[in-house]
């Protein structure tokens, strides 16, 4: 809204109207390769891994994708027994605590 002013940002159908996908997409994306997740998944102490059971971060490349697939919404509501949603599987990736991402126990 900063950008394009409240009146623009508001009106329906207008071009601006995708832009909070965008940089959501695009911010997810950023902060999942260069430190481990979201915004949200670092407040809640998620870390987003590879799933080869590396335990090493995500590229950034694989981390847009899985934004991507995110924002469609589907994905994340298709998931296995393990919790992983179709948008992991695809990117090749999993949600993890921190405390597994670290590889030390969690506190009991």
């Amino acid at each position: 809204m900063l950008f394009v002013g409240a009146g623009t940002y508001w009106q329906p159908g207008g071009p601006w109207s995708g832009l909070t996908v965008l940089v959501f997409v695009l911010e997810s994306a950023l902060l999942t390769a260069t430190v481990g997740g979201s915004f949200g998944q670092l407040a809640t102490r998620l870390r987003v891994v590879r799933s080869d059971g590396s335990g090493r971060p995500v590229g950034l490349l694989p981390a847009l994708a899985r934004q991507v697939l995110v924002a469609v919404v589907i994905p994340p509501l298709i998931f296995r027994p393990d919790g992983r949603g179709l948008h992991d599987l695809m990117a090749g990736t999993a949600t993890v605590t921190l405390e597994t991402a670290k590889g030390t126990p969690a506190p009991s």
